[in-house]
């Protein structure tokens, strides 16, 4: 299992940096998680090299928010030619449907190599790997975690892990979703403090289980 981080930044581009995009080559599959502007790096050399050989594209979007979703605007053309798979938590269709007006391709037409799936909650048993889905607090509407695990030969029949757990709360839960995976992708915007030193907050409003300190 070979993870290329394509873009690490949260928010905005800056210092050299993209927005959320990492890629998990997987020898004839690649699994890409978020398609932040650092899916535009697929351009690039590492980025061909990446796509070389490749047939299948696993694309995993833990939320809908612009800076995790913004490579779809050349998504079309640098994944040309390839089955890709869209995993999220509905099958809307990013840019088709957040810039009708403003994305000026035929969206059927360019992205008709795109299959989009909605992922559930839960362990999901996809080709020769498993996806364990936790819904996360983010900003209100939510986001998805992602945990990864890869058969391995003359390993424990768990095989390798990697969890990616980006724009999410710090609660025992998020804990417990991570513990003991080999590889761990984090993002983590804010502490908590902002929102709980603001009057009359209470933890229960924003997460999902008890504050961690």
């Amino acid at each position: 299992m070979k993870v290329v981080p394509l873009g690490t930044n949260g928010f905005f581009s800056s210092f050299n940096r993209q927005t959320a995009c990492y890629a998990i080559s997987l020898k004839e599959k690649l699994i890409i998680l978020d398609a932040g502007s650092g899916l535009f790096r697929l351009a690039e050399q590492e980025g061909k090299r990446l796509l070389s050989g490749v047939s299948d594209v696993h694309l995993y979007l833990s939320h809908y928010h612009l800076d995790h979703t913004f490579g779809f605007y050349a998504a079309f053309k640098l994944l040309k030619g390839k089955k890709v798979t869209v995993f999220s938590e509905s099958e809307r269709k990013v840019f088709g449907d957040l810039v009708k007006d403003y994305f000026p391709i035929e969206f059927e037409k360019e992205y008709a190599n795109f299959n989009w799936k909605k992922i559930g909650v839960g362990e999901n048993k996809i080709d020769n790997y498993t996806v364990l889905v936790r819904k996360q607090y983010h900003r209100g509407s939510g986001s998805l975690a992602f945990r990864f695990k890869f058969s391995a030969k003359g390993r424990s029949s768990y095989g390798r892990s990697l969890v990616y757990a980006t724009d999410n709360e710090p609660t025992r839960e998020s804990i417990e979703f991570a513990k003991d995976a080999e590889i761990l992708l984090q993002e983590h915007y804010q502490s908590g403090e902002e929102i709980l030193n603001k009057p009359n907050a209470k933890l229960e409003d924003h997460f999902d289980g008890k504050h961690v300190t």
